[in-house]
């Protein structure tokens, strides 16, 4: 059971609101490493990102703790460190205790905002849109306790869990983010099951991450495309995005056809059905700017597999009407991503539904 979980609750509903992508415990690991694997240097309760004006994205942080020897600006300095080794721009910080206006006021100094649960809820309905009641899977916080333990009722889906929770966080590279979380969920697709819920929540989350990598890529690319160039033009600065750069990509394109031999002769190195992903960033390019809106639209309705009445939540309808194009980037998503993994074709039968018409069953 997740630990402090009434104030995590709190902060997880609070992002939500402000119409930011939530995720809860994320481990953090160290950047030099000299072990034989990475080791963890702490977590984060939770993590939110807000969209820039220009589409990307920047990290929140949030801590929740029921502190009782530790004051308040030992664990605003605390974040203001984690803040900088995780390039985040904010840090928010909940306790379950009154904290004084000269703590408050220093961490101001340092982008961190110390609140008592009473000072939050204040500030809470000030600055976020509260009016409509939120009916959300994610604010539900035994959603997250059966997430978490996904893990532990199907051991062979834990490398999932590991990259939800760890592996995507802490890496940096959208373009790694993008190749890592496809190849991984390729490789599982013969574990994968489309008539369990647990199996449908986890795979479709999967998705909002690979989106959030794609979202970074497609807003760094669309600067360079203000109007549709070619489809070549696109095709061939997006296999040098994907791969690191025009040096990185020649040299592992001439790598793999040396040890592939004449069967991949006359193919470049590129994504699986890579015609389908450049149409998919194409489509992108026709509302870059609010792509970023489709990460917390694929985790809400995850997180909707995970409850026995899902049609309880609205959220994810909410955050359909602000604009249409959102279940249309879903749609693509979700057929280019079944196939290039090679998933059972339910899955994309199932999401369909749950998108199109926002029928969830069992």
């Amino acid at each position: 059971m997740i630990k402090d979980r009434n104030l995590k609750i709190k902060v997880i509903e609070y992002f939500l609101c402000r119409g930011w992508y939530p995720h809860m415990e994320v481990n953090v690991l160290s950047q030099n490493q000299i072990s034989s694997s990475p080791k963890l240097v702490t977590d984060i309760d939770v993590l939110g990102l807000a969209a820039e004006v220009t589409g990307k994205y920047q990290i929140i942080l949030g801590d929740c703790k029921t502190l009782k020897g530790q004051s308040p600006i030992t664990r605003a300095l605390w974040m203001k460190g984690l803040m900088e080794y995780f390039g985040a721009k904010k840090g928010i910080i909940l306790l379950s205790k009154d904290i004084e206006k000269e703590h408050q006021l220093t961490a101001d100094t340092f982008d961190v905002q110390l609140f008592s649960e009473e000072d939050f809820d204040f500030y809470a309905k000030a600055t976020a849109d509260y009016n409509n009641i939120l009916k959300s899977a994610l604010a539900d916080i035994d959603n997250w306790d059966l997430f978490v333990d996904i893990e532990k009722r199907f051991e062979k889906l834990k490398p999932l869990s590991d990259f939800a929770r760890t592996n995507f966080w802490n890496s940096k590279n959208s373009n790694f983010q993008v190749r890592s979380g496809l190849a991984l969920l390729k490789s599982l697709k013969g574990e994968l099951n489309p008539s369990n819920n647990l199996h449908l929540s986890i795979v479709l989350h999967h998705y909002s991450l690979i989106a959030i990598a794609l979202n970074q890529i497609i807003i760094q690319l669309f600067t360079r495309y203000v109007s549709l160039k070619s489809k070549d033009d696109l095709s061939n600065d997006l296999k040098i995005i994907i791969y690191g750069g025009i040096e990185n990509y020649e040299y592992l394109n001439e790598l793999r056809k040396k040890f592939m031999g004449n069967t991949y002769a006359d193919q470049d190195l590129s994504l699986p059905e890579w015609d389908m992903f450049v149409e998919l960033i194409r489509l992108a390019f026709e509302n870059p700017i609010n792509f970023n809106v489709l990460p917390l639209y694929l985790k809400e309705i995850s997180f909707c597999f995970l409850s026995e009445t899902p049609q309880d939540y609205s959220y994810s309808e909410l955050i359909n009407k602000k604009d249409k194009f959102t279940s249309t980037f879903a749609l693509r998503l979700s057929k280019y991503l079944r196939k290039a993994c090679q998933l059972p074709p339910e899955f994309d039968e199932i999401y369909s539904k749950a998108i199109v018409f926002n029928d969830i069953k069992f």
